[in-house]
């Protein structure tokens, strides 16, 4: 097969948020710095993400006039 200046990406989105296993304020049975309450960053509660995250992350790095086949799996 010859493909020249194409390749095939396959991105994976994760499975889970990791803020997802935590419990909200006074909610559950963690305490401080044990799990399932805990501290989180702004990033950790963005969800997934979107396709055209994935697509933009793929053409930053594309060379000119080449061909990125792109396939998304969650």
């Amino acid at each position: 097969m010859s493909m020249p200046y194409q390749f095939l990406v396959r991105a994976y989105r994760p499975d889970s948020v990791v803020a997802g296993n935590g419990s909200g304020y006074g909610v559950g049975p963690g305490g401080y710095n044990t799990l399932p309450a805990f501290y989180a960053d702004v990033e950790e509660f963005q969800g997934n993400i979107s396709d055209a995250e994935i697509y933009a992350s793929i053409a930053s790095v594309l060379p000119v006039s080449a061909i990125a086949w792109t396939n998304i799996s969650n």
